[in-house]
Order: C-alpha cells, then sequence, then structure tokens
C-alpha cells in the first residue's frame, strides 16, 4: 500500500483510534507471551513426547496452539486495521506509531508513543525514534 502523507490535524484526528488499536495489539501481545511460555512448559516436560495424542498432556498444548494461532491472527488484523489508517506501526511493546508528512521536500515521520494526547514529534525516516525532535523544530 503506498504511504498516505498526512498534515498534522489529519494524524492527531487518527490518535484515539491509533490508541485503541496500539492498546489492544498490546494486549494480544502480551496472551501471545503468556500462551508461548505455556507451549514451552510442556514442551519441557514432556519433549517430543507432548506431540503424541498418547500424552496426558496432549489435548492441553493442542489447545494452546490453537489458541496461539488465533492470537497470532487477530494481532495481524489489529496491524493491518493501523496500516488501513496509512500510519504504521513500529514497535508494540512500546506503542511506536509514525505518520508520514512532508517538511519541506522531504518526507519525514511524524511521531506519537502511546500514552501522549496529541503528536508532539517528528524524526527523518531514517533516524527512527532515537532522532526525535519537538514539533516546533519541524
Amino acid at each position: 500500500m503506498p504511504a498516505r502523507l498526512f498534515t498534522l490535524d489529519e494524524a492527531n484526528r487518527l490518535v484515539s483510534r491509533v490508541d485503541a488499536l496500539v492498546e489492544r495489539a498490546q494486549a494480544t501481545t502480551s496472551q501471545l507471551r503468556d500462551v508461548r511460555d505455556q507451549l514451552v512448559d510442556l514442551r519441557i516436560v514432556w519433549g517430543e513426547k507432548i506431540d503424541d495424542a498418547a500424552c496426558p498432556d496432549y489435548a492441553e498444548y493442542e489447545s494452546y496452539l490453537g489458541r496461539f494461532a488465533q492470537l497470532e491472527a487477530d494481532l495481524e488484523r489489529t496491524t493491518t486495521e493501523v496500516t488501513t489508517l496509512g500510519c504504521e506501526l513500529k514497535d508494540v511493546e512500546n506503542g511506536l506509531v509514525d505518520f508520514q508528512t512532508k517538511r519541506g521536500a522531504d518526507v519525514v515521520y511524524l511521531c506519537w508513543r502511546k500514552g501522549e494526547k496529541r503528536i508532539g514529534w517528528w524524526h527523518s525516516l531514517e533516524s527512527g525514534f532515537a532522532g526525535r525532535q519537538p514539533l516546533k523544530t519541524l
């Protein structure tokens, strides 16, 4: 999908929607970690025997595998929703989302982080979050 160029006002109008999507992605990621831990624990206890239907914990393992696949699909749908809005989810855990905009002839990112009420930062395409600068320098 081609990148969308946002004005600051357009990007700020999406912040509440993006915030809800990031929150959902973070919750799903947390659940994925929990389910993965359960799968790892069962694999540690049973080794390859967990793949055998005769294993006492086989049904539980299979249930976790199904839940993991469902959560992965949920996360993919959520990230696709963010992308469909025209912005880029850069880091689920830290809640970083970038919106492309113009700075003179250059394309840069308006940078939003979960917990911020409005976009107050920007950075070049190459510098990433570490290169964030206040909007007044845009």
